[in-house]
């Protein structure tokens, strides 16, 4: 006992259980005990949570330090780790990418053919839905070689076609340098990811699996993205269906290249009277029921419809509602009418990042909780404090739909029926004064995919849950944070070196998801109440809002509780009285 309490033994709990695995008895183990303080015996038997644990340290820091662990700690050297966990590279697209190289892609990244690390090899005996997300991350200009395909990686998809890119002389580089030199082809400046996470309870379906990892020069027109977000779409349905899965949704950001390239997939059909969804969806009043192929709908990501919503309160152009101008300084001057620090009302109408989550969420909520204006309040004064009330509703109404841990998915569709309706209000009577159209597309078709979600869930698994965080590109963001962590923040890799580091990135994803006290990025979060009631403090409560997960969702998410049409009345009925 006393060489336990010195820390004279590594890894205590295996010695023992290899022991009595062996047959030893009490003496037997203390015998076991003294070798192994004495360094004369070690123990190789490890669990999976050993490997797991000495996975994620190679992944983000590296094979030296995985061998220091081991030598400190009594843990698997990262030769036994590559033996046990070790997986397939997946491929980066050579030129436009093709349905044989999404297919590889995907039977390395949901495990077909291998017994890797979070690999789907048992299909659920209930269709899960899955969403195919889109976003890009920028990547070193250089070319590379692929010694296992003999082909030049780097080059744009865009223009990649106008030269043979399999390098057997020299000719073929000297080739490429030429079309370079004279801007005919470009090297890759970011790197087009296009990725697939379920919508079921399992955290291996929640993990964003890459199908595509694409370099793009920009310079895409909507035609092609069309043509490549179609093969991709085409190619999962078809290699989904041994995993018993279907594509619901097609996710991505506000990017306006993309947003009119998915129209014809998104909004191509009217739900058909014959269809199992139209009894739920059919009777909603003024809900729009066009959709794509296969039913497959838009959404555009609440995180990022937040951070343009805050982006838009920003901006030089203000918003007008009923005349009144709302600018950051008189959305300033409201804020500390009622108590807000100037330096915090400062950071909040801080222009310089319109991409910091946490800080949209403050601004939001803040704006939500303002009351009516003291009756001897300025005329003006209270005439801009109503139209910061109607938009401080609408921000509520949003803001409680995906912040409040204890809400049920009743109540956050009612939340979503109330916000929909008050915008649908608002942008009629003020149009682009209100918002940019664009922003109001993108908010209503990403509510719209909500509740077509909920009844795909409820045809397919009526018994089964569904988390709304679920819908949307935060999947593919998280890997993209592994991503981040294993090559460093302040440093970029090529195309080539991303499809390398992918595979790791997306098994590091999942065995975090499987042990989240692992990682306290992503613990149970203690919110006490959604950020717009949160009595703590607001950057706090901003902060474990925008690392909110499944996990930590404490209302009843089940779809059979879920009634749409009423949800959807009750939604209408808040907004008429709140207007």
């Amino acid at each position: 006992m006393m060489l336990i309490a010195q820390g004279k033994v590594k890894r205590v709990d295996s010695l023992v259980r290899v022991a009595l695995k062996n047959g030893a008895g009490i003496q037997g183990i203390c015998q076991k005990l003294s070798e192994a303080a004495g360094k004369l015996t070690s123990t190789k038997s490890f669990t999976e949570d050993d490997m797991k644990l000495a996975y994620l340290v190679w992944k983000m820091g590296g094979p030296r330090l995985v061998n220091i662990v081991a030598r400190a700690l009594g843990g698997p050297s990262v030769s036994t780790v590559r033996r046990h966990m070790g997986s397939k590279g997946l491929q980066a697209s050579v030129a436009f990418p093709t349905s044989d190289e999404m297919r590889h892609n995907l039977k390395i990244s949901l495990g077909k053919d291998s017994g890797e690390v979070g690999a789907l090899t048992e299909a659920p005996t209930v269709t899960v839905g899955y969403v195919l997300a889109v976003d890009e991350i920028a990547v070193e200009k250089r070319m590379r070689w692929d010694p296992e395909r003999n082909m030049i990686i780097g080059l744009c998809r865009e223009h990649g076609h106008k030269r043979s890119l399999e390098f057997n002389t020299m000719d073929e580089a000297d080739e490429i340098l030429k079309c370079l030199v004279s801007g005919e082809m470009h090297l890759s400046s970011e790197a087009s990811v296009l990725a697939v996470s379920g919508l079921g309870d399992s955290p291996k379906e929640g993990v964003a699996r890459p199908i595509v990892l694409s370099g793009t020069c920009k310079r895409e027109t909507v035609p092609n993205q069309t043509r490549l977000l179609r093969l991709t779409a085409d190619t999962l349905k078809e290699e989904l269906k041994s995993v018993n899965g279907r594509l619901y949704v097609i996710a991505t950001d506000g990017d306006a290249r993309r947003r009119r390239a998915l129209i014809p997939l998104t909004l191509s059909h009217d739900l058909q009277e014959g269809s199992p969804l139209y009894s739920m969806l059919g009777p909603l009043p003024l809900f729009n029921r066009r959709m794509g192929v296969d039913e497959c709908t838009v959404d555009f990501d609440q995180k990022h419809l937040f951070k343009r919503a805050r982006s838009a309160l920003l901006s030089a152009k203000g918003i007008t509602i009923n005349g009144v101008k709302l600018t950051k300084d008189v959305i300033k001057a409201h804020l500390k009418s009622e108590g807000m620090p100037e330096t915090t009302a400062r950071i909040l109408l801080a222009p310089e990042d319109k991409q910091d989550v946490p800080v949209a969420l403050r601004l939001l909520s803040a704006i939500a909780r303002l009351p009516d204006a003291k009756p001897e309040s300025p005329p003006l004064f209270r005439l801009a404090r109503k139209c910061l009330r109607y938009l401080g509703h609408l921000y509520r109404h949003l803001l409680e739909a995906h912040t409040n841990l204890k809400l049920t998915l009743r109540e956050q569709l009612a939340h979503l029926s109330a916000a929909a309706h008050l915008l649908l209000a608002g942008y009629t009577a003020f149009k682009g004064d209100l918002c940019p159209s664009q922003f109001y597309f993108d908010q209503q078709s990403t509510i719209k995919t909500a509740y077509f979600c909920v009844a795909k869930v409820k045809r397919d698994n009526p018994k089964g849950q569904l988390h709304l965080m679920r819908i949307g590109t935060d999947a593919l963001e998280k890997l993209f944070g592994i991503y981040r962590t294993m090559i460093g923040n302040d440093t970029n890799v090529d195309t080539y070196q991303l499809a390398s580091r992918a595979t790791g990135a997306v098994n590091c994803t999942r065995i975090l998801e499987e042990k989240p006290d692992w990682d306290p990025g992503t613990r149970r979060l203690q919110m006490k109440s959604s950020i717009v009631e949160s009595t703590e403090d607001d950057s706090v409560a901003a902060e474990k809002s925008d690392h909110i997960n499944p996990k930590a969702w404490e209302g009843d998410v089940h779809v059979e509780h879920a009634n749409l049409q009423t949800h959807w009345i009750q939604g209408r009925a808040t907004a008429e009285e709140e207007l």
